[in-house]
Parts: C-alpha cells; structure tokens; sequence
C-alpha cells in the first residue's frame, strides 16, 4: 500500500501544475500506464530495503547468534514495533522456517523465513 501510494503521490506531484485542485482526478489508460511502468522500474529497490529492515530486526531478536529466532520472542513483538510477526507454526513449518530439532524450544531460522513466498519476494 505504501509504495502504490507513494508512486501515485509522485506522479501527481510532478504533475501538480496540470491538475486542478478542485475536481476529482481522474486517470488516462496512459496516466495509468505511466504509473504503473514507473512502479515497476523501482520495485526491487523499494522491496530490497524492506527486506534488510526486516533482517535486521530479526537479527536484533537474534541473541545468540545462532541466525535463529526463539518462537516466543518472534511472536512477543509490541504492536509498535516496525514488524509483527504473525505467521501460523504451520505455515512457519511448512516453508521450513521452524526448527524444532531436539530438547530446544522452537526456533524460527531467519534465513528461511526471509525467503518465504511472503518476505523478500523481489530479492
């Protein structure tokens, strides 16, 4: 939502001397085009940056070193925090993220929850 809306503002932005402040706007098939090739040109920058976040806060979590994450920890975020993770055990088992090896509380390896289908995508 963030980036859609930021590539929209941009857009309307360079083009504030063209558009009149007091109708609705509305947006060409070429407008829209123009947006949309313009999203697709720096996606992967904008979704690369999101990924470091996300890697570092999850290294923060990362006491040990271990590039794991306790279960619990991964889940007692605060709701102010950059990120909440949120993902079922299941589905965290299911990318291969949750490491239940042995006596140890279960751990999310950090690695394998950033390449999951919903983090990371465009690395």
């Amino acid at each position: 939502v963030e980036f859609g809306e930021d590539a929209l503002n941009t857009f309307n932005f360079l083009r504030h001397d063209a558009i009149n402040p007091f109708v609705p706007v509305v947006y060409s098939f070429q407008a829209a085009s123009h947006i949309v090739r313009s999203m697709a040109r720096v996606y992967g920058q904008w979704q690369n940056a999101e990924c470091r976040q996300m890697a570092a806060e999850l290294r923060d979590l990362d006491l040990m070193g271990s590039g794991r994450v306790p279960l619990d920890k991964f889940y007692s975020q605060p709701k102010s925090a950059n990120y909440v993770f949120s993902e079922s055990t299941e589905y965290l088992q299911q990318i291969g993220a949750l490491d239940e090896v042995g006596d140890v509380k279960p751990q999310v390896r950090i690695a394998n929850y950033l390449t999951g289908p919903s983090n990371c995508i465009a690395s």
